[in-house]
């Protein structure tokens, strides 16, 4: 006996996008060296010679680094947020690819084996820490990256 095989194209609900994003932080180690001041004999006052300021630590890293790994684009921004009592430190991101504070990723082409990757470095640009604040490493406060 002959039986009729029936076919039917049904259509998919659309494409499953996933996301994977990979954030890799740097250390995020600094250190604030006051200004050198030397004393003036004759206006008895102290005068700032050396300008002091923040700096990463050496051998330390102050980069965060975006892998976008996901079927669709995405952005990431970055926010600075100072501990308590650490008021007037602050904090600058900058990198290549930001745009108003963000960082926009394409996805990688169809096939690619690397990532969309982008990165930011982040350095503390205001205030001062004191022996009596921070004689030992503290935390100053937290970054955070938000990617929609």
């Amino acid at each position: 006996a002959n039986v009729a095989v029936k076919g039917q194209y049904v259509a998919a609900a659309g494409d499953i996008h996933n996301y994977k994003v990979v954030i890799t932080w740097g250390d995020m180690e600094f250190k604030y060296t006051p200004a050198q001041r030397e004393w003036d004999t004759t206006d008895h006052k102290w005068e700032d010679k050396a300008g002091g300021g923040w700096s990463v630590v050496e051998g330390k890293s102050n980069t965060i680094s975006i892998a976008n790994h996901s079927s669709k684009a995405i952005e990431a921004s970055f926010a600075f947020e100072v501990a308590e009592g650490f008021t007037g430190v602050n904090g600058t991101f900058t990198g290549n690819d930001l745009v108003s504070g963000k960082l926009n990723l394409a996805a990688p082409q169809e096939g690619a084996t690397d990532p969309v990757t982008g990165s930011v470095t982040f350095m503390p640009n205001a205030g001062a820490l004191t022996a009596e604040t921070a004689a030992e490493p503290t935390t100053i406060g937290t970054i955070t990256v938000t990617v929609k």
